[in-house]
């Protein structure tokens, strides 16, 4: 059996941040992707140490649900293809 795999990133200020923004149960069977976001408007949305965003807990779900609402569009698509 094919084990999947979802890596779900936020680039901002030259780095990546990992956002598990999808439950592993939930991740489709036999699927390895890398899903990237990027924006300016998350330019300087990082700590000083350059480890978390920033932003207020509120904007974070926004994100969230957004990068999930297109990551399940992508998988439907695939899904109809095969």
């Amino acid at each position: 059996m094919q084990q999947s795999s979802v890596s779900t990133l936020v680039a901002i200020d030259n780095r990546t941040i990992a956002r598990n923004i999808i439950d592993k149960d939930n991740y489709p069977h036999g699927v390895e992707a890398i899903f990237f976001i990027y924006s300016e408007n998350l330019s300087g949305k990082i700590d000083p140490i350059r480890q978390d965003l920033t932003l207020p807990p509120e904007d974070l779900n926004v994100i969230d649900n957004i990068f999930r609402k297109y990551i399940a569009e992508i998988f439907i698509e695939k899904n109809s293809m095969l």
